[in-house]
């Protein structure tokens, strides 16, 4: 079952615009969530992209579990996004 979590603001991420989530399961054996997540993110200046990532967080936190999440997948879609080069100016 999926469920939908309309605009999250995030920081160095950009803006998650919606999040959902779906296969999420608790594995006792390490104490932490896991989830697949589906987030819409957006950056000003850029247009809107999809990630899909399956992450997990600790079950207990400081945050909601579903902040957690869509933090980490957040996280770990912008470390694994394809960078573009910087156009140097040399001529």
């Amino acid at each position: 079952m999926s469920r939908d979590f309309p605009l999250v603001a995030m920081d160095a991420s950009g803006i998650v615009a919606r999040a959902s989530f779906s296969h999420v399961h608790l594995d006792r054996d390490f104490g932490r969530v896991e989830a697949v997540v589906d987030l819409i993110l957006s950056r000003p200046g850029q247009p809107a992209r999809h990630a899909r990532l399956r992450t997990s967080v600790p079950r207990n936190g400081d945050a909601p579990l579903r902040e957690r999440l869509i933090r980490d997948a957040a996280e770990l879609s912008r470390r694994l996004a394809p960078r573009t080069p910087e156009i140097s100016e040399a001529a």
